[in-house]
């Protein structure tokens, strides 16, 4: 299961230099030890050979009211048979947040998928199958072209909503 990476012990660094309000944001107490623990904002898991498997960073988002992270839902969708990548991004003009991915489900597959996933306010507006991610020089997913492709192809919020409405939401 993918998480956020969070980093205790007595080596622990003592905040972010002349950065207080990083220190504040980042450093926590765990409830357990009473002890302080550094949430890195990385996302991975620990495999079961021990080694630490890096997912990516998070971004965060306010969704209806609620906290909602990129990492969850490009995680639930790639946990979807018939997915094999995805990239989310938090608002699409037009759009509001959208899923891409890479696979032969079909959008309406992976949009129930997703629905039986996340929380409803968490499901994207917008589920697109796209044959590739588009990466940037360093590797990383461009989900500014993802974004642009998307916006440059005119599509609308009445079309999202109208692909929405061939999958209702229960709830």
């Amino acid at each position: 299961m993918i998480g956020e990476v969070s980093v205790a012990g007595k080596y622990l660094m003592a905040g972010y230099w002349r950065n207080p309000a990083e220190t504040a944001r980042r450093f926590r107490q765990d409830a357990r030890t009473t002890g302080r623990v550094l949430h890195t904002g990385d996302f991975g898991w620990l495999g079961e050979d021990d080694n630490l498997y890096l997912r990516g960073r998070d971004d965060l988002f306010k969704r209806r009211g609620l906290r909602t992270s990129r990492a969850e839902i490009e995680a639930a969708a790639t946990g979807l048979d018939g997915v094999e990548a995805a990239a989310a991004a938090a608002d699409v003009s037009g759009l509001g947040p959208v899923v891409w991915y890479v696979g032969h489900a079909a959008e309406t597959q992976v949009r129930l998928g997703l629905e039986d996933r996340l929380e409803r306010p968490k499901v994207p507006d917008a589920v697109r199958r796209v044959s590739y991610l588009p990466r940037t020089v360093n590797g990383k997913v461009s989900r500014s072209d993802l974004v642009e492709a998307t916006a440059s192809s005119g599509e609308s919020a009445q079309a999202a909503a109208s692909a929405q409405a061939t999958t209702p939401i229960e709830g």
